[in-house]
């Protein structure tokens, strides 16, 4: 899961859905050269607010869960405290030390407390920048304030050893409008690398989350397919997904996405998906959901068409639109009538049929479903099994990267925080770093 995140955090910058726009395709913790400049503070308090809705919505579905551990303070002393040299604005950049701080307090805390320290610091009044040594939470901290660069104070409810906090001060600096970190000539690479590590593995740990997200989902999805996301049969015949698996993944898929439409300024709008224009469509996709010869070349082709026709959002709605009906077993690819039956699949091998053979969306959800389900299988020739992987890990990628697009920015009034700027996602200046923007974290 964490590489298909990563290619997915990826996708989502180069997509132009960047949570600081005009990064020209550029990935996660971009180093900018010379002087950092403030980091907006409407987009960080605005990311953290839309972050913080959707999550709350999340936890009104049945059986989602969101119960991180709380997370432990660090044990030395100074706890890690130094971090904070990297969210100066003036003055020398974060040395190796400093560096190294940060980077402990992201390796002592999941995804999850990272996740909850940015909605608890959501949930607090007075959410203006601070310099490092005065800020109490997060978001204060990735906001930023003015002056030399400074360690996190460990006195009154400061963060120097709130790892949790650390942590999530640089996931909201690094995706937020303006805002870069202070970092010397020398070790920019080093602060880049933390900052990604934070975003993925917050983000990482979400989608997980996501993708079982209900609790029967996530006992769906354990045991899957080698735990490996697209597995392929390198004998030839596939294997029909855990019906049960498929049918708790696209349920519980649907109740996040209708309990996130409902935090007020999210949208989840997505055009229709246009058939395909040949008049056979895509159908030889369904012989990689087949139990008996493996794929060819030209089968793992209208697969990749497929894909390729329709977007990260188009995808995801045809799982939620699946969901909400009837007929939830697997039919072969011949009978099957939506993404679920097709992920689910039956016994023998078959192009698509009339019902699906030219909806691309329904094809792609299809190769989602089967991909993250337990027990399922495509079916590969030998020579194609790398080809048919990749198309499986093409479509997650895909609807992952423009789910994770969504969450970033999340509500309207997120996505159009994190938007503009000419600033990469963990922008590092070789000196002074920047503060971000108060409205965009919060």
């Amino acid at each position: 899961m964490k590489a298909v995140v990563e290619s997915a955090v990826v996708k989502v910058d180069d997509n132009g859905g960047k949570a600081a726009d005009g990064g020209g395709g550029d990935k996660i913790g971009n180093v900018a050269a010379g002087a950092g400049a403030g980091a907006n503070k409407e987009s960080v308090n605005r990311i953290a607010g839309a972050i913080k809705g959707i999550v709350e919505a999340a936890k009104k579905v049945e059986g989602v869960k969101f119960e991180p551990k709380a997370a432990a303070d660090a044990a030395d002393a100074d706890g890690n405290k130094k971090a904070g040299k990297l969210f100066g604005n003036a003055g020398a950049g974060a040395t190796a030390e400093d560096v190294n701080k940060a980077a402990a307090a992201v390796g002592a805390v999941s995804g999850e407390q990272i996740l909850n320290a940015i909605v608890t610091a959501a949930g607090q009044a007075g959410q203006a920048g601070k310099k490092a040594d005065e800020a109490t939470n997060a978001i204060e901290a990735a906001i930023g304030g003015a002056g030399a660069a400074a360690e996190f104070g460990d006195d009154n409810d400061k963060i120097g050893k709130k790892n949790d906090q650390i942590a999530a001060a640089l996931v909201l600096r690094g995706v937020a409008k303006s805002g870069k970190f202070a970092g010397a000539a020398n070790n920019a690479k080093e602060v880049k690398a933390v900052v990604e590590s934070a975003v993925v593995k917050t983000f990482g740990e979400w989608l997980d989350g996501l993708i079982k997200a209900a609790e029967g989902g996530g006992k769906a999805a354990d045991g899957g397919g080698g735990d490996k996301i697209g597995n392929v049969d390198a004998a030839g015949g596939g294997t029909k997904a855990d019906a049960t698996s498929v049918n708790g993944i696209a349920g519980a898929i649907k109740g996040i996405v209708e309990a996130a439409k409902k935090v007020e300024g999210v949208k989840f709008e997505p055009t229709d998906a246009a058939d395909a224009a040949d008049g056979d469509g895509n159908k030889k996709a369904g012989k990689l959901f087949g139990t008996g010869a493996g794929a060819t070349a030209g089968d793992v082709k209208d697969a990749a068409a497929a894909v390729g026709a329709v977007s990260g959002e188009q995808i995801l709605n045809a799982i939620v639109t699946a969901a909400g009906k009837d007929g939830k077993d697997g039919k072969a690819a011949g009978q099957a009538k939506n993404a679920i039956e097709a992920a689910i699949g039956g016994a023998g091998d078959a192009d698509f049929g009339n019902d699906i053979k030219k909806k691309n969306d329904q094809i792609a959800a299809a190769l989602v479903l089967r991909g993250v389900a337990k027990d399922g299988k495509f079916a590969g020739a030998a020579d194609e099994t790398e080809k048919v992987k990749a198309v499986v890990e093409s479509a997650v990628v895909k609807t992952v990267g423009e789910w994770l697009d969504g969450l970033i920015k999340a509500a309207e009034g997120g996505g159009k925080a994190a938007d503009g700027g000419s600033d990469k996602i963990g922008n590092v200046a070789a000196g002074a770093g920047a503060g971000a923007n108060k409205e965009s974290v919060k």
